[in-house]
């Protein structure tokens, strides 16, 4: 784990009024409300937008050799659209799902 996310997880523990140190720029501050782990919205967007693996080169490559299995599901589902809404397929996803199970029967076929 990283610094940083230890930083962030020790901070969502800590208590209302504690002092705690930014995970992003290390400003040491007083925690005001429950949720609160960064010293302002400006780190708090630099946190989460520097997690975007998917966005690198190669992740899907290190990803497929990581999970095999999962390969030909994300091939046929595609990694773009959107699969469901509360639980259930939207219209647009099904259509989708239609078409690539026609595209890629072969696949399924041998998936299993």
């Amino acid at each position: 784990m990283t610094k940083r996310k230890e930083t962030y997880l020790a901070n969502k523990k800590a208590k209302v009024g504690e002092r705690i140190a930014c995970p992003v720029c290390g400003e040491v501050f007083t925690k005001k409300q429950y949720s609160q782990a960064f010293c302002c919205g400006e780190c708090k967007d630099a946190f989460w937008n520097a997690k975007g693996d998917r966005h690198r080169s190669g992740y899907y490559e290190d990803y497929d050799a990581k999970h095999p299995e999962r390969q030909k599901r994300r091939r046929l589902y595609g990694s773009n659209i959107v699969i469901s809404v509360g639980g259930e397929l939207t219209p647009r996803a099904q259509l989708d799902i239609v078409a690539r199970l026609a595209e890629t029967r072969e696949d399924i076929e041998t998936f299993g």
